[in-house]
């Protein structure tokens, strides 16, 4: 059956599975808008290039068969340098259980709730909004636009 035979809409959208995508693909532009309103990962920032920053001299502290994590450099940057998720919960099974047993899909509908009810319309979307009613006003009363077939 096609799509457009199931009422031209796709099957299955919701907005709970959105935000469960956009935690595994960091895509949408929901994460971004909420990355940036919740200070939230610095998506769109520039990723360094300077040799502190790459990390050359922990690799040279580092002997064969040994691990990073104890050195300095990682430490220096732990809390900061591994993205949050929006819906993944890293707890074990016991904290996970403590705090509610939430499912994936029950956490992403907590996230877009949360967005949609701190949502700030932007400034010129608010001085704009007169001038968009008044258009669609006319236009409703000239007969709207054609119809798409």
């Amino acid at each position: 059956m096609r799509l457009a035979e199931r009422n031209d809409r796709p099957s299955g959208f919701s907005r709970r599975k959105t935000m469960r995508v956009n935690a595994i693909g960091h895509l949408c532009p929901v994460h971004i808008w909420f990355s940036l309103r919740t200070n939230r990962g610095g998506v769109c920032a520039p990723t360094p290039g300077d040799s502190d920053a790459i990390g050359f001299d922990a690799i040279a502290d580092v002997q064969p068969g040994g691990h990073f994590f104890s050195a300095s450099h990682t430490m220096a940057r732990y809390r900061t340098a591994f993205y949050e998720p929006l819906v993944a919960d890293w707890s074990n099974f016991g904290n996970w259980t403590q705090s509610g047993s939430k499912t994936a899909s029950e956490r992403a509908t907590g996230v877009w709730r949360r967005a949609l009810a701190d949502f700030m319309a932007p400034a010129s979307a608010v001085a704009t909004a007169g001038v968009l009613d008044e258009f669609i006003a006319r236009r409703t009363e000239e007969g709207g636009a054609a119809p798409v077939s």
